[in-house]
């Protein structure tokens, strides 16, 4: 699977160290793009006219990120033979978490402990070892480094006698 569609598109399977290795990839750079935010904003709080493009930069950055994060997250439900559908309501319970941290913080706590659970799960659970209705198994799934071509240099021991 190319780079863009495991970002970017909802079809398909990705394993577990895939899922990993992409999310993580995906929410530190949501975070140095917000901590960029930050200070952006903190500099330039009393000048409005300049902080519009930095908040449009950083609101497409938050728009791309989420996409890629729920691609994510329904390749991963596919991996384990569930519909991508289940999103609606996972966000459902983290939008529910949000909104009860004014109401209550225990509903707050309990929502977030449901949320790290469903999180782990994602991480955690193994792959649909046959096919499904979502695709094949196969190892090539797991998380690779891009190769890249090197040049080998052979480092050749000299004596010092001659």
């Amino acid at each position: 699977m190319a780079f863009d569609d495991i970002l970017f598109s909802f079809k398909g399977r990705i394993g577990r160290l895939t899922y990993f290795g992409y999310s993580m990839l995906v929410l530190v750079i949501l975070s140095i793009v917000g901590g960029i935010h930050e200070v952006v904003m903190a500099s330039s709080i009393s000048v409005v006219g300049n902080a519009l493009p930095w908040w449009i930069t950083f609101l497409t950055f938050q728009a791309v990120g989420y996409w890629c994060l729920y691609a994510l997250q329904a390749k991963r439900l596919h991996d384990l033979g569930f519909s991508a559908l289940h999103l609606i309501w996972l966000t459902a319970v983290w939008v529910g978490v949000v909104a009860m941290i004014w109401l209550s913080p225990v509903l707050a706590v309990i929502g977030g402990l449901f949320g790290i659970c469903v999180s782990l799960w994602l991480y955690l659970a193994p792959s649909q070892q046959e096919a499904n209705r979502f695709g094949p198994f196969h190892k090539a799934s797991e998380f690779k480094a891009a190769k890249v071509p090197s040049n080998r240099v052979v480092w050749k021991s000299y004596s010092s006698s001659r």
